[in-house]
């Protein structure tokens, strides 16, 4: 369901809450050549009288508007309060399109949104990759996997860049598209990550997961403790950060120390030894707790 916003009575408008930083965005087309490239900025907002939703939004054609206009939309900070009238408003695809024709209010009257709602839009419920392919297209999820294919960089669309990599969790697996600035994201085969939020998708039938702007990626470590023979270091003067290396079973583990970390009775000019301890994950690293040598 499409309407106007603010096509009512005089005066009328609706009123929104920023959710998230807008971006300036472009969009390739089938008809790029002819057409050109699209610009718009994109953002997520709450409707005033929108029930639990929050929509995107997309203002079309910034180059065309006021630049000091277009440099305040982009400056808006999360809660900020704004107005639009004469936008689109798709109740079914939760998407908000204003146009040159629309208006836009920088200030707006405060009003209350559900909390609850925008907790979980920031921060999703875990699923699992099982879950989310019985899920319905547009849900926010999050999801955790080990990494089984990283693709290339490709760019798509006439401008938008994308990474496609491969998720799995025992027997199931699932897609996920990492878009634009998210394809540099540093990862490997291998790695146990979360990703959180993601947006399930739907095309030909098949799911697959999508980035959102406001993702975040980082690696899960199963079991926070460990052993194994500590065999080398990254600074001979032990200056923080630093890392050390460890077999574990035959497997070559980079462990960073930090300011977090506890180093207990190890005598670091002295390797290899047998160590033992505990990690936490800090991104996509694994960062050293505890490290204590073990009894020989």
């Amino acid at each position: 369901m499409a309407g106007t916003l603010g096509s009512g009575k005089k005066g009328m408008m609706y009123m929104f809450l920023v959710e998230a930083f807008h971006q300036r965005r472009t969009q390739g087309t089938s008809t790029d050549q002819a057409q050109g490239v699209r610009e718009f900025l994109k953002g997520n907002v709450v409707i005033k009288g929108g029930g639990n939703a929050i929509y995107d939004v997309y203002i079309n054609d910034p180059g065309n508007r006021d630049p000091k206009q277009v440099e305040k939309v982009l400056a808006m900070s999360c809660d900020q309060h704004f107005g639009i009238r004469n936008g689109i408003c798709d109740e079914l695809n939760l998407r908000v399109t204003v146009n040159l024709k629309s208006q836009i209010f920088l200030t707006g009257a405060p009003f209350e949104i559900p909390r609850d709602a925008v907790r979980e839009y920031r921060h999703p419920a875990l699923l699992s990759i099982r879950e989310i392919h019985k899920s319905p297209a547009k849900r926010r999820a999050t999801v955790r996997g080990v990494v089984s294919e990283v693709g290339e960089v490709r760019t798509v669309r006439g401008e938008k860049r994308v990474r496609n990599i491969l998720l799995k969790d025992g027997e199931d697996s699932i897609g996920v598209s990492l878009w634009e600035e998210h394809t540099g994201v540093a990862v490997t085969v291998d790695q146990r990550i979360e990703v959180t939020p993601v947006v399930v998708s739907e095309f030909n039938s098949r799911k697959r997961l999508e980035s959102t702007a406001t993702m975040k990626l980082q690696m899960v470590i199963c079991n926070a403790e460990f052993q194994g023979i500590l065999m080398a270091v990254s600074d001979d003067e032990y200056k923080i950060p630093y890392e050390l290396i460890l077999l574990d079973d035959g497997d070559e583990r980079v462990l960073t120390v930090n300011q977090k970390s506890l180093l207990v009775d190890i005598d670091l000019s002295r390797l290899p030894c047998s160590v033992k301890g505990e990690v936490e994950s800090e991104g996509l690293k694994e960062v050293v707790v505890k490290l204590e040598k073990m009894l020989d």
